[in-house]
């Protein structure tokens, strides 16, 4: 313990001796600790920390597939959840949920809300049990309701009172019977409320008995000494019976369970795990870079450890005084990087995309504390042990007999981690230039519409009574009747409808037939999504017409059935031929047999990355709908007129709320977001490897001319032009810079490769990209070069000869 305070002090003592090269240690050492302090806080609370319920680890998702195509439907019908439920023996508790938002009606003003239609047992399946009043298992087959904490607290004012009192959810009563615990969060944050799912509400009536309508999740419990391959071999021969007594709807389905953290956070681990690897990769070439400041360094205290070697210390003891001194470095890297992240950690998470579940709950806590400083001490020894051994194994003892200025030293090991930094920049570079070339393509896409001055509404209305003709003035009468008042605001161009706005990830692929082709199965059905739209919406979004004619007024509710078609469809199914005046039959949203009278421009629905899919448009003045989003088109900013609309709507209906209003600029802007994050973040740490790798050659460069400084004058007096010399220096750098381009373009290729799930119209071998970033590299190189060399060329021979 004694030799060890010792060693402290005079480590402080030498550090405080170098203060330039201390606070650039530090600064450095900062950088990489609070990268990876920051992206793995993110990788805990997203990938690592257990869900927040009781053994967390026990719950399972199951998910519907096509057992010969592989395709993934992840929901499954209503009446097939029960017979699970049923004929299951290996789960303490199944439970089904499914999207739906409401109306709140009888608060301070109306609200949209988000909640989930569940079954009775879905609070004890995730075992969290209300924080006031009971849960929906105690209410079986009654119209009741669970409200969040946040919702109880916003629009309840956190009243005590009304749990056991009713409120209003699109035109319904509803009995409150519970609130949840503050925190708690399923299926997303967003989630207000969860309903019982009963069969009083003739929206979810069918949803109840209809086999092959997949539209619920299911979450299950598994029993304690149930593993989840014996959970798996039964769910498959109950689907597998199913299929057997229901072909018609069933034919070819099968269920995979996978654990529920992994349905959750999935698709997310290898987008988060590439970052914790980039910061993980800046973290070593910052210790490459210390490390070769460090090696630099020595030559000026090889006095020092001769003399200290000469007087009997061993070199085990040697070694220990210069780890030291690392640790101290390591230490306060490790501190101030914490600090940087604690600065950065709220600002981060607050950028980041909505759509990465628990990335709100990041902070930096006792965990991540930890793991900064495990990482600060394995750095400390990684970037110190090397000089503290290369420096241990000189001979000392030769180098006090002989005269310093002319010793000529080699350090291959300096020059190693410089190759080394350079290599592992290269990677960390053409990842982000490749991500970055992604983001630009998709950027650059043509959506098939036209998204600038264009203001997005949403306005769900409650269904309220069960006849077909109330219903109809209570949805599309409401809705023409507001469209015609808004088209006539002085800053509105053109107003139109729509269910499914694009770019918003929201589709209903739904089976149709055409006339004169067979289908064996409702399996075998051509299918495309269907999209419910106003007369003039394509007018609205400016998208164009190939062939035929678009709405009109005289398609109207008993007029014959018409449909418009995309060319994915005319494509897909008539190739060669005209597919206008053609007939198809589709069930879904009650369309029936529609005649095919128009063509329209391919668009991009659910994502930009996604290619155009197979729509059908269908009038919403012949199919209605209870939801629609509001698209209009505005002379100035679409934002201007908000105000406008929500009085419109008001005046139509004091009691209908409005869900959402945004540009769709803005929404095709955060459509990016996911992409937007990652670049940024890797594009980060890629420009911190360049200014490091930068920092490192211009550190050995500076040194090499120093200690060549007799070599140089010599040249010099023998007629070495000052050209000479800058070739000499830029020779010596470009050597060590290709070398760590060659090490480097093989690690990029390698892993790349793992990246092409996150790449659009690039390929993970893209040879631009490849190209451009050596050739940035490679400048980079030789502008660090550039100070010493020219140090170099201006060096007096004759000062220099004289020294000797």
């Amino acid at each position: 313990m004694e030799m060890l305070v010792q060693d402290l002090r005079y480590g402080v003592r030498m550090l405080a001796k170098a203060p330039w090269f201390t606070t650039a240690a530090v600064l450095i050492l900062a950088l990489g600790i609070g990268a990876n302090t920051v992206v793995f806080s993110i990788l805990d609370a997203v990938l690592i920390r257990p869900l927040p319920y009781p053994k967390s680890e026990r719950l399972l998702k199951a998910d519907v597939f096509n057992l010969k195509s592989g395709d993934f439907y992840g929901k499954t019908s209503y009446p097939d959840f029960t017979d699970w439920s049923e004929q299951s023996h290996f789960f303490d508790h199944l439970a089904a949920y499914e999207d739906k938002t409401f109306n709140l009606a009888g608060t301070i003003q109306p609200e949209h809300v988000k909640g989930q239609v569940a079954s009775s047992d879905f609070f004890e399946t995730l075992g969290v049990e209300p924080l006031q009043g009971r849960s929906l298992a105690s209410a079986r087959n009654q119209q009741v309701v669970v409200l969040s904490y946040s919702l109880w607290s916003h629009s309840f004012r956190s009243d005590p009172r009304f749990i056991g009192r009713s409120i209003t959810l699109d035109g319904y009563s509803y009995e409150v019977i519970g609130v949840m615990p503050p925190g708690f969060q399923f299926p997303d944050p967003q989630t207000e409320l969860w309903v019982s799912i009963t069969s009083v509400r003739p929206d979810l009536r069918e949803e109840i008995v209809a086999r092959g309508n997949l539209e619920m999740s299911v979450i299950g419990r598994l029993n304690a000494n149930v593993t989840l391959s014996q959970a798996q071999a039964e769910i498959a021969v109950i689907a597998h019976r199913l299929e057997q007594k229901y072909p018609d709807s069933n034919r070819d389905l099968g269920v995979r369970l996978i654990p529920l953290q992994e349905a959750v956070v999935g698709k997310f681990r290898s987008t988060l795990l590439i970052l914790m690897g980039s910061a993980a990769l800046v973290l070593l070439i910052a210790c490459a870079n210390i490390g070769t400041l460090l090696l630099a360094r020595a030559a000026a205290r090889q006095p020092e450890i001769a003399i200290r070697s000469t007087m009997g210390a061993t070199r085990r003891r040697i070694i220990a005084q210069l780890l030291t001194e690392s640790l101290l470095l390591a230490v306060a890297g490790g501190a101030l990087g914490s600090l940087l992240a604690f600065s950065f950690m709220g600002v981060l998470v607050a950028w980041s995309p909505r759509e990465i579940p628990r990335i709100s709950s990041a902070h930096i806590d006792l965990p991540v504390l930890m793991f900064t400083g495990v990482v600060s001490v394995l750095a400390g020894i990684l970037f110190g042990l090397a000089p503290a051994w290369q420096m241990s194994r000189d001979d000392l003892n030769a180098y006090l007999k002989q005269n310093v200025r002319g010793a000529r030293e080699r350090k291959p090991l300096t020059k190693i981690m410089v190759v080394t930094e350079f290599a592992l920049s290269l990677v960390l570079l053409t990842a982000a230039g490749l991500l970055g070339k992604s983001l630009l393509l998709l950027y650059e896409v043509d959506p098939g519409f036209r998204a600038d001055h264009l203001l997005t509404v949403e306005v769900y209305r409650s269904m309220s009574d069960e006849n077909e003709d109330a219903n109809w003035r209570n949805w599309t009468g409401f809705y023409e009747q507001l469209l015609a008042r808004i088209q006539t605001l002085p800053a509105v161009e053109s107003a139109g409808a729509t269910l499914a706005l694009p770019i918003q990830g929201r589709s209903w692929n739904v089976g149709f037939k055409i006339d004169g082709h067979a289908y064996a199965s409702l399996m075998d059905q051509s299918e495309a999504e269907a999209r419910i739209v106003s007369n003039n919406y394509f007018d609205v979004m400016k998208i164009p017409l190939r062939r035929g004619r678009f709405f009109s007024e005289h398609d109207a509710k008993d007029s014959p059935h018409v449909a418009v078609i995309n060319e994915a469809v005319a494509r897909l199914y008539w190739q060669n031929e005209d597919p206008v005046g053609r007939f198809i039959q589709m069930p879904a949203f009650g369309a029936g047999r529609c005649e095919i009278v128009g063509v329209v421009g391919d668009i991009r629905q659910a994502k930009l990355s996604d290619d155009p899919s197979p729509g059908i448009y269908v009038p919403y003045t012949q199919e209605i709908m209870p939801w629609q989003t509001l698209v209009v088109r505005t002379k100035n900013d679409p934002m201007s007129i908000a105000s406008a609309i929500r009085h419109e709507v008001a005046a139509l209906d004091p009691e209908q709320p409005v869900a959402r209003v945004a540009t769709l600029d803005e929404l095709m802007e955060a459509s990016t977001a996911q992409p937007r994050f990652r670049t940024f973040l890797l594009g980060s740490f890629a420009g911190v490897a360049l200014l490091l790798s930068a920092i490192g050659i211009y550190g050995v460069m500076a040194y090499t001319v120093s200690r060549r400084t007799r070599e140089v004058g010599v040249r010099m007096a023998l007629g070495a032009r000052p050209v000479d010399i800058l070739k000499l220096i830029f020779g010596e750098s470009m050597t060590l810079t290709l070398l760590g381009v060659g090490f480097g373009l093989i690690g990029a290729y390698a892993v790349t490769r793992v990246m092409k799930t996150l790449l659009f119209g690039v390929t993970s071998t893209d040879p631009f990209t490849f190209t451009s970033v050596t050739l940035l590299l490679c400048s980079v190189a030789l502008l660090a070069s550039f100070i010493p060399a020219l140090r170099a060329m201006r060096v007096d021979p004759m000062a220099a000869l004289r020294d000797e």
